[in-house]
């Protein structure tokens, strides 16, 4: 009898090993009668600042989250640490030479990548001495000889040296001390980028901080100061009318221009590609042309003639709403 009571009990292990545990499981609520356990829900770990409410567990207390907390985000190089790779960038200006025309409009395009990035993070680079003492480079002190600089046109002298102009014209040309003045009547020669090597002061061109066109002259010639590169300001007389394509192209030392006034009558197109000019100004009697927030515009403001290149890290599309450019 015993032997039988005993089979029929490992006979009834046997059978209850087979039977999957899900299925002897009871539910704790179920025994207990009570409401489910709940459960986080969170995906990502809740913070004081932001709480998943929907979660039955962090709306109570978030400190029993059970989401995942976010991978720290990799933090970047400052705005002063980008500006001073690019400085950095910059050759040694032992390195550069002046006559060096590729080398000379490298080294512009870097310093205008500079001023623009420095201008469009509120960062002052006025007094670097870096970029400084390389623009200082590109733009060597003129030597004196008197005798070679005379044939040449760069030692003081009153008498202009002739400069070709458009028919009918009648202009001179003298060099003192940096500055260069344009005299007589009539217009300049247009020379386009691949006569700019004919201007006749282009030797100059890395030493010439100041031009002045004199009454008289009515077009300053296309391509005529390109990369003057110590070129910081120029005056014009009220009979300068136009001026032509890339007339100061590459001039990255210029930063400011005299008004437009009243009687000027054409813009032309790349005119101060390169510069750092940040603003136009323009006589309000001026019939052809109107600035808004130094922008130049025609005088109906439907078409847009010219944004200053020191503004360009800055453009803003909203700019271009109602106009054409």
């Amino acid at each position: 009898m015993k032997k039988r009571i005993l089979a029929s009990f490992l006979s009834l292990v046997l059978v209850l090993s087979l039977v999957p545990m899900s299925a002897l499981a009871a539910d704790e609520n179920d025994l207990t009668g009570g409401d489910p356990v709940p459960v986080c829900t969170c995906e990502t770990l809740c913070t004081a600042e932001a709480v998943n409410m929907e979660c039955p567990i962090c709306a109570e207390n978030i400190a029993n989250c059970m989401g995942t907390a976010p991978a720290d985000e990799p933090v970047g190089p400052t705005v002063e640490e980008q500006l001073a790779e690019l400085i950095a960038a910059l050759p040694d200006p032992a390195d550069i030479n002046p006559l060096d025309e590729e080398q000379v409009a490298a080294v512009n395009d870097q310093i205008s990548e500079i001023y623009a990035f420095a201008e469009k993070n509120g960062l002052d680079v006025e007094n670097e001495e870096t970029i400084n003492a390389v623009i200082a480079a590109l733009s060597p002190v003129e030597t004196t000889e008197p005798t070679s600089d005379l044939l040449i046109g760069s030692a003081p002298t009153n008498a202009g040296n002739t400069l070709e102009g458009a028919a009918g014209s009648d202009l001179t040309w003298a060099l003192a001390d940096g500055t260069l003045t344009i005299s007589g009547t009539g217009a300049m020669k247009d020379y386009g980028y691949s006569g700019r090597t004919e201007v006749p002061w282009y030797e100059q061109r890395t030493t010439i901080t100041k031009v002045v066109f004199e009454a008289g002259v009515t077009h300053i010639g296309g391509f005529a100061f390109y990369q003057h590169t110590a070129l910081t300001s120029f005056e014009m007389a009220d009979s300068v009318v136009s001026f032509g394509q890339g007339a100061f192209q590459g001039c990255s030392a210029l930063t400011t221009i005299p008004e437009l006034h009243a009687d000027f009558q054409d813009f032309s197109t790349e005119v101060f590609v390169d510069a750092r000019i940040s603003e136009y100004r323009v006589d309000t009697n001026n019939s052809n042309y109107t600035v808004k927030d130094g922008i130049l515009y025609s005088k109906d403001g439907t078409t847009l003639i010219n944004c200053p290149p020191g503004k360009m890290a800055t453009f803003d599309q909203n700019w271009l709403n109602g106009v054409t450019w």
